[in-house]
């Protein structure tokens, strides 16, 4: 039996714990959550733990997994807390966690950091180079929050496997594929991605690979998805999955998620948990009204706006053959319009952070509106497959890339680094956004950080430094 601690959400007063217990041979026992350095001790109850996994497909038999969650607060924002699960005085996992702070720090103080990372294919990480590298970071670039952007699972591979065509069988093998990936070792030593979920906030939103490529449509080279039947016996263990790991509470999987430091403004948007089929719609439609009212207040506020999004928006369509083959990209569905006229009504500096595509990269644009554009993708931690990866792309040449009536399109050009070369990285890495106020603007230091050091301590393979000056 194991345990693994993920802070989740976090706020100014404290956060809220996932609680994970993996293997057991019976329901855990009380347990208590202690917190350093205030002393404070939370029950862990017993009765509280609930089933990972579909208690309808699979058989409550052990071995036998768990999670409850756990809400910290009364701490102050700012100070590091280090969070010990304990059982008759035995640690048995910890965290780490920092309320958010009040604002922004100023230029001379430690900045707010935040890591924005997708893609860890654990199976291509059995060593754990994404949890050394992270573990070797600079104090200063430690985050506060982590935003892991989508596939942090590939449920789907490999792809040559002929997957079950059963519920059941599809369940075990999908919550295996969590367990691995959530905990820092297995008893062999095989690593996932423990250590770096347990060291500050994470908020999660999907991509495909949670679920199967292409997801929601049909994927040419995974025979389950090729029928409804297929798809909904697979949807279903898949997506309470993503729930109940990804999401404190699992109604709320898929909604908004929104925090703030500031006079900089965050807001998560899942594209893939409530995709449509076919080719029309990525978010529901009280989903882009909550992006509309928050652009809204960016603007009233005169704040810096950070949207996470599934995919990229700089990017030209992937066309009828490459979206059914692969996946679809943002500008094949028929909503990518409204959800280009939502954003081109920013007046301030607004920074898309995405992942996906298994490059990295940093490129802006200026929109009619006057508010400066960026993308900033990171991706990914574990690269799936070598012949997917490899090779970084510059953006299109304007945006959006086709015309959509009424709106003008924007020259897009890539940012460069510190030594005038272009933000583009070609091999598995995570970034660090480093954040302080500098009088009414953002000053925004961004660092990839590489996977693969062979042992040695990693620096940044590029760093990219941008003024968020926001306008009237």
């Amino acid at each position: 039996m194991d345990f693994v601690l993920v802070p989740h959400t976090v706020d100014s007063e404290g956060c809220t714990l996932w609680v994970g217990a993996f293997q057991c041979e019976q329901r855990p026992a009380d347990m208590e959550l202690r917190i350093t350095p205030s002393g404070a001790s939370i029950p862990v109850l017993a009765e509280r733990w609930e089933f990972l996994y579909p208690p309808d497909l699979l058989p409550v038999t052990p071995p036998m997994y768990f999670r409850q969650t756990v809400e910290c607060y009364g701490l102050e924002p700012g100070r590091s807390y280090v969070m010990h699960l304990l059982h008759a005085e035995q640690i048995l996992a910890q965290a780490t966690v920092r309320p958010l702070p009040s604002a922004l720090p100023g230029r001379h103080e430690a900045p707010f950091t935040v890591l924005l990372a997708s893609c860890f294919c654990q199976e291509n990480d059995r060593v754990g180079e994404v949890a050394r590298s992270f573990s070797h970071l600079p104090l200063e670039d430690r985050p506060v929050v982590k935003i892991l952007c989508g596939d942090q699972v590939y449920l789907d591979i490999p792809i040559h496997q002929n997957f079950p065509d059963d519920s059941i069988r599809l369940a075990e093998i999908f919550l295996r594929k969590y367990v691995q990936t959530w905990r820092e070792a297995d008893a062999a030593g095989v690593s996932g991605l423990g250590a770096l979920l347990r060291e500050g906030a994470t908020y999660f939103t999907a991509d495909d690979h949670e679920f199967w490529n292409n997801f929601p449509n049909a994927a040419t080279l995974i025979q389950n998805s090729w029928t409804e039947t297929g798809r909904m016996q697979w949807r279903g263990p898949a997506r309470h999955l993503y729930r109940f790991f990804q999401f404190i509470h699992a109604d709320l999987a898929g909604e908004p998620q929104a925090f703030s430091v500031p006079p900089a403004s965050f807001l998560i948007l899942d594209t893939r948990f409530n995709r449509e089929e076919g080719d029309r719609a990525f978010l529901s439609a009280p989903h882009m009204a909550r992006l509309t009212q928050w652009v809204e207040e960016l603007n009233q506020r005169r704040w810096v706006g950070f949207l996470c999004l599934g995919q990229l928006i700089f990017e030209e369509a992937a066309g009828w053959l490459k979206g059914r083959v692969v996946d679809r990209h943002l500008p094949d569905y028929a909503q990518y319009g409204e959800l280009v006229r939502v954003l081109a009504a920013c007046r301030q500096p607004l920074v898309l952070l995405t992942g996906d595509v298994h490059y990295g990269r940093v490129a802006r644009c200026r929109q009619p509106s006057g508010g400066d554009l960026y993308e900033v993708i990171s991706s990914p931690m574990s690269l799936v497959d070598r012949r997917v990866g490899g090779s970084a792309s510059p953006p299109p040449p304007t945006y959006p890339a086709t015309a959509i009536p009424s709106l003008p399109r924007v020259d897009i050009s890539v940012v460069p680094d510190a030594n005038g070369q272009p933000a583009l990285i070609a091999v598995e890495h995570f970034l660090t956004i480093n954040l302080w106020s500098v009088g009414p603007s953002v000053r925004m230091q961004m660092k990839y950080w590489p996977v693969r050091t062979h042992g040695q301590r990693p620096t940044p393979i590029q760093t990219i430094v941008v003024d968020l000056v926001p306008n009237p």
